[in-house]
């Protein structure tokens, strides 16, 4: 398995960022996790296992489900 600072090369990095300032898109300096084992995107988590679903997010959901249904249940 390659190790995150081989597959970082800095050049690399300078790529993608040239690409986003030309395509004029933005990434907030928080989502700038280039070396990272792990990172948490839109309500997934990606490493090295692949995607799975955050279950912060998912247990979020859960409780909001719960949350509106007894709430119907008292009307």
């Amino acid at each position: 398995m390659d190790s995150p600072l081989r597959i970082c090369d800095p050049t690399h990095v300078k790529l993608i960022i040239d690409i986003l300032k030309r395509e004029k898109l933005y990434v907030s300096e928080n989502k700038l996790n280039f070396l990272a084992r792990e990172i948490r995107i839109l309500g997934r988590i990606v490493d090295t296992e692949g995607i799975r679903m955050d279950p912060d997010k998912v247990d979020a959901i859960l409780v909001r489900a719960l949350t509106v249904d007894s709430k119907s249940l008292g009307s």
